[in-house]
């Protein structure tokens, strides 16, 4: 079985090439070691490979989950989760037991009377300014509002504030728009076709302060400065019209009227981050049709190149994690069958996202969500699996290494060969060939690099059949 790979970068791997068995390449320098983990020396720290594994089910009081966010809300140091539903009228927050499991959840209403009312997002921010997570949710099918469930003393949520935007609201974007220190929030409205800005209120509420068309049915937007003014812009998608709509920031917490960015097949999913660390914001987006993401690399002076990732198919959800805590961020996108679940793309120098990994949900993975959800300091990915009962999540943990294994099988033999060679001889298409291998897996000796020096060992690893 295919480990899913988190860690243990192979950006920048220098190796040494030889000759295995009878096949030839040209030898490199002798020594010369590549800096597989990303820690800048050069060598292999076995610790710090991480992987994403051990899926627990959590068991959910209602079927087809969709929205789903962490916080910890009764302040005991676990983290809790929110779930909405894709047919039901409220949320549920599941109290964290510290261990990765989950208590019996506790529901809150969300004010919809339509016959198939559905929740569209939940986000998490300290509105009244308590020091406590509060949550903001979306009114999605046939609704108009927005609802604030206020953080309570004893750590369940209630005093429910309720705001009016437009028709069939879906995702959230929270931030401090006017940079006042109080959350601010956008939301996209599907049917209406338009974007609402909302300020916060010293009362902790939300005020609707202008309303902005866009294209045919949005579905999500994200946060960047997209044309290097020094002011962040709002980005949506529209999927009806194939279109990316950019609205460009204004002081004050306002923006300009959109325009078209980038037109783009089928966008869904949208996230802005600097996932190849040269201190721009670059700007993946999701095209289920298309079963890829795009990644628009930030060049500076409002010069973006794309950069097309093959995925699962059908993938919509997008969130950002630091799964293998390099610093730089990575990208997990939900995907549907066959491939339900969700990939997951490592951020890298220079060369931005890739190495991705699949993990399997058996079923619709809609939403997903990186929080550290079993207190080990790691973040964790949780899934939402609709149509069913539950929620698929994953740990971060240590990386279970099978030197040898270069075709990621699960098995050491003659397969493993022409792999070896590969990694040898050109690493940057090995990780692409085999993407949820880990090339620690080729430093048979555990001299700390892939170099030459393991030709030998896993020629004798090969004969003794091991």
């Amino acid at each position: 079985m295919r480990k899913h790979v988190f860690g243990c970068r192979l950006a920048g791997l220098a190796v040494a090439m030889g000759v295995l068995l009878l096949v030839s390449v040209p030898y490199a320098q002798a020594g010369m070691r590549g800096d597989i983990n990303g820690d800048g020396d050069g060598t292999i720290d076995g610790s710090e490979c991480r992987e994403l594994r051990d899926p627990v089910d959590i068991g959910l009081l209602y079927a087809k989950p969709d929205p789903i966010a962490a916080a910890d809300f009764d302040g005991d140091g676990t983290a809790d989760m929110v779930v909405g539903y894709d047919h039901g009228n409220m949320v549920t927050l599941y109290k964290g037991e510290g261990d990765g499991a989950f208590s019996a959840g506790t529901d809150y209403y969300v004010p919809n009377d339509s016959a198939h009312p559905s929740v569209g997002d939940i986000k998490v921010a300290d509105f009244d300014g308590d020091g406590h997570p509060d949550i903001v949710v979306s009114n999605h099918r046939y609704g108009h509002s927005l609802h604030i469930f206020y953080r309570q003393p004893d750590g369940t949520l209630g005093d429910r504030f309720d705001v009016q935007v437009g028709s069939q609201p879906a995702e959230i974007l929270v931030r401090d728009f006017n940079a006042d220190g109080r959350p601010d929030a956008a939301v996209v409205c599907v049917l209406s076709n338009d974007v609402y800005v909302l300020h916060g209120q010293p009362d902790g509420t939300l005020a609707v302060v202008q309303q902005y068309s866009v294209g045919t049915h949005p579905y999500h937007l994200a946060y960047a400065d997209v044309n290097a003014d020094g002011t962040s812009d709002l980005l949506v998608c529209n999927l009806v019209s194939d279109s990316i709509s950019a609205l460009s920031g204004q002081t004050g917490g306002l923006f300009e009227p959109a325009y078209t960015w980038q037109s783009l097949d089928d966008p869904y999913g949208i996230e802005c981050a600097d996932f190849n660390a040269d201190g721009l914001a670059d700007i993946a987006v999701a095209s289920g049709v298309q079963s890829s993401i795009t990644v628009f690399y930030n060049q500076g002076a409002g010069v973006f190149v794309p950069v097309v990732l093959a995925t699962g198919y059908g993938p919509n959800d997008v969130e950002i994690g630091d799964f293998n805590q390099d610093g730089i961020p990575d990208l997990a996108v939900s995907t549907y069958p066959p491939d339900g679940g969700a990939d997951v793309f490592l951020g890298a120098p220079s060369t931005g996202l890739g190495q991705r990994q699949h993990l399997t949900s058996g079923d619709y993975g809609t939403e997903v969500c990186a929080h550290d959800f079993d207190g080990d300091g790691w973040p964790d990915l949780a899934i939402s699996v609709w149509p069913t009962t539950h929620a698929r999540l994953f740990f971060n943990r240590p990386r279970l290494v099978l030197r040898g294994d270069l075709d990621c099988d699960g098995l050491v033999g003659f397969t493993d060969i022409n792999p070896f060679v590969l990694l040898l001889s050109d690493p940057a298409l090995w990780q692409q060939t085999y993407f949820n291998c880990l090339a620690l897996n080729g430093d048979i000796n555990e001299d700390g690099a892939v170099d030459f020096g393991d030709i030998n060992p896993f020629v004798a690893l090969l004969s003794a059949g091991d």
